[in-house]
């Protein structure tokens, strides 16, 4: 399946979605859950399979079981490293007194950190 652009992070917030209920749900109740219309929802989970992270069974999908090994922690951690020092580097995020974000700021931070640590992730598990 060709991978249509996500330009709000929709799958994201899909995929936090599935992580955070922590059992299958179907597409309406995603869509209720992310107050967002089911067709959306419906659209972007085809291309959330294909990347094998979420697993549709009957009308119900789920995360997809990934064994973590010391070897993907390690390679985890290396990434996320990678990611902050090159925020830190480009002035994202300084940490000075000066430039402190706020709260909000942080979450912003965190969610865009996780999401390019997922994409990663994701993309070596599927090479």
């Amino acid at each position: 399946m060709t991978d249509p652009i996500d330009n709000k992070g929709t799958r994201f917030d899909i995929f936090c979605t599935l992580v955070s209920s922590r059992k299958p749900m179907t597409a309406s109740a995603i869509a209720k859950k992310m107050k967002q219309p089911r067709q959306l929802i419906a659209y972007h989970l085809p291309a959330l399979e294909d990347t094998g992270l979420i697993v549709h069974d009957g009308n119900d999908y789920f995360c997809q079981p990934i064994f973590i090994n010391e070897d993907l922690m390690t390679f985890a951690i290396e990434k996320m490293q990678e990611i902050f020092a090159k925020m830190i580097e480009t002035g994202i995020y300084t940490g000075t007194d000066e430039e402190v974000p706020g709260d909000d700021d942080k979450e912003v931070i965190a969610t865009n950190c996780l999401q390019a640590l997922i994409y990663i992730v994701a993309g070596e598990l599927a090479d």
